[in-house]
């Protein structure tokens, strides 16, 4: 079965938001709510700083078994607005397949 996998790219105006960002992130992301997600079939997530002066962006992956485990695990990820935003970003979100990869 395909790996379901999520990416999102968020574009921050300053450090100071891209702060406050990965300190909800910290804070949403319980241990509590990883063992739900972990059990509801999502593999992983990571977030990546983009090593660049002019721009401060973030990138976000999600992996899940299947796309019927994005489906459950969305019932948790859903609930991430209705937290407190004190900063600002653009941000996209894609659904992607993985056609080829290696490790």
């Amino acid at each position: 079965m395909k790996k379901f996998i999520s990416v999102g790219m968020l574009l921050f105006p300053s450090k100071g938001d891209q702060k406050m960002w990965l300190e909800k992130w910290d804070t949403f992301y319980s241990p509590k709510a990883i063992e739900f997600l972990k059990k509801n079939g999502q593999l992983n997530q990571r977030i990546l700083l983009e090593k660049n002066n002019e721009l401060i962006r973030t990138i976000v992956i999600w992996e899940y078994e299947s796309e019927e485990a994005y489906k459950k695990c969305q019932a948790f990820h859903s609930n991430w607005s209705k937290f407190e935003n004190n900063f600002t970003a653009k941000y996209q979100i894609f659904r992607v397949e993985e056609v080829s990869s290696w490790s």
